[in-house]
């Protein structure tokens, strides 16, 4: 686990992910729910978020804080607390036995954008990509905050996230809903700019698409 050390005062978002407690979504995001209280005691702004990852459900205890340091400070009280230790031994074994992925991600085009940052907004659109070497990743961050911006002239909401682990670069849209989110990606289909801007970064070859996933926020 590793973030972007330029990226220390930021949205930092903390990811634990599990597919659904035998596919049982309600069930999975009722089990988190009890542990959201405990997060939140030590400084996290907890969110919930359900997506669909290569055909399983899947249900992520997300954790925000405004700084790396918030982070770690919340990672030392958290780690030693009585109510937090009880409540691991109780359900931790169905969480591993689901578990997807842990990841902490460091935004990279909104420094200082803090926690707030996707308030309102219940759905996201994730591309994961990969950098097609160490020294595409800066460049690939670059390109896509040209489009990040690009996208924000249109009204709509863009993040870049890095977390430093095989130069992998999230890029994320941020919508009210799905229809939202739908008009969009209608529109940049038909968009001429928008084209010519995805076929010229497809032509330099610095990053490559690993997966991608429309999440909403858990209820």
């Amino acid at each position: 686990m590793a973030v972007s050390s330029g990226a220390a005062h930021a949205d930092i978002l903390s990811l634990w992910g599990a597919r659904a407690f035998n596919g049982d979504v309600a069930a999975t995001l009722a089990q988190y729910k009890t542990l959201t209280p405990l997060a939140e005691k030590h400084g996290a702004q907890v969110e919930l978020f359900v997506d669909d990852t290569l055909g399983q459900q899947q249900v992520t205890f997300g954790m925000r804080f405004n700084t790396l340091t918030d982070w770690g400070t919340f990672k030392d009280a958290f780690n030693n607390d009585p109510e937090v230790a009880a409540w691991m031994a109780e359900n931790q074994p169905d969480y591993n036995r689901h578990f997807t992925q842990s990841m902490l991600w460091a935004n990279v085009s909104s420094p200082g954008a803090g926690v707030g940052i996707v308030e309102g907004k219940n759905v996201f659109w994730a591309g994961s990509f990969m950098a097609t070497s160490p020294s595409n990743a800066d460049r690939t961050v670059r390109e896509f905050t040209k489009m990040a911006k690009y996208i924000e002239g249109l009204g709509g909401t863009a993040h870049i996230y890095t977390n430093g682990i095989d130069d992998n670069i999230w890029f994320t849209f941020a919508f009210d809903s799905f229809s939202e989110g739908s008009q969009l990606f209608t529109q940049l289909a038909t968009d001429k700019a928008w084209q010519k801007i995805v076929s010229d970064f497809g032509a330099k070859n610095l990053a490559r698409a690993s997966s991608q996933s429309w999440v909403t926020r858990g209820q």
